[in-house]
């Protein structure tokens, strides 16, 4: 399941060069469907729970990950800041606090179990 951990390095990797190049905060958010973990990259203007379902792709696309395989979780307990305790996203639908990427500021804190 390593490609699943890239396919979250490469979304958070892509978020920062969006923040660098259009010179505003992007996000990365987490949530899981029906135990499918999906990932959405955005301005971080835009809450996640207002975004699109089409802003929404699954983590690893084209990999056959099956339902309950990759568990996503999270120690932030809000945008960008951290708790000493884990939460996983293993309900059939949950979403998981955003990382956020401020212009050239990185806070990184996820955690993806297969």
């Amino acid at each position: 399941m390593n490609a699943a951990n890239d396919a979250v390095l490469r979304a958070l990797q892509s978020a920062q060069q969006e923040a660098k190049r259009k010179k505003l905060s992007y996000s990365v958010s987490f949530k899981t469907d029906n135990q499918l973990p999906q990932i959405s990259i955005h301005p971080a203007s835009i809450e996640a729970a207002n975004l699109s379902n089409d802003s929404w792709k699954f983590v690893g696309a084209g990999l056959e990950i099956k339902p309950g395989q990759v568990l996503l979780g999270t120690n932030l307990n809000a945008e960008n800041t951290a708790s000493s305790l884990i939460t996983y996203a293993s309900s059939t639908h949950k979403q998981l606090h955003s990382i956020t990427w401020v212009v050239y500021h990185v806070a990184l804190n996820w955690v993806v179990k297969v």
